[in-house]
């Protein structure tokens, strides 16, 4: 059953990047949002130029409304300093702004979550 969800999950997702990618209506606040809320900065990504769009309509689905790092990043996130949570930020994070938290960027999206006999898999373009 959980197969079944997750196989409709994916290819849901699947389907709604292939139709935003297929048309040339990719709204520019996804992108913009996307790169924002992605735990890699937009410099440390390399892309093509054209590719942009895409890049960062693909983060908006995988960090925004997917939540894929969730199951695919393991851990999600590192050990965090005790008694804070967020890492290497200032201990009084602005309300106005997106609280960060400390990614697991090495690991991000590599898989290793385990689900009982199932393990979420890598799916970084990243075969190493």
């Amino acid at each position: 059953m959980r197969t079944l969800v997750a196989v409709t999950l994916v290819a849901s997702l699947l389907a709604a990047v292939a139709i935003a990618a297929s048309s040339d209506n990719i709204s520019s606040n996804q992108v913009v949002e996307g790169f924002r809320i992605s735990p890699i900065p937009e410099a440390n990504l390399t892309f093509k130029r054209h590719q942009r769009a895409l890049v960062g309509l693909g983060s908006y689905i995988v960090n925004g409304t997917g939540g894929c790092g969730g199951c695919h990043s393991f851990p999600e996130y590192l050990p965090a300093a005790p008694g804070d949570p967020f890492t290497a930020l200032p201990s009084a994070q602005s309300l106005k702004t997106v609280t960060s938290a400390n990614y697991n960027v090495m690991h991000y999206l590599a898989g290793g979550q385990c689900f009982g006999p199932f393990m979420a898999r890598n799916i970084t373009p990243d075969s190493d």
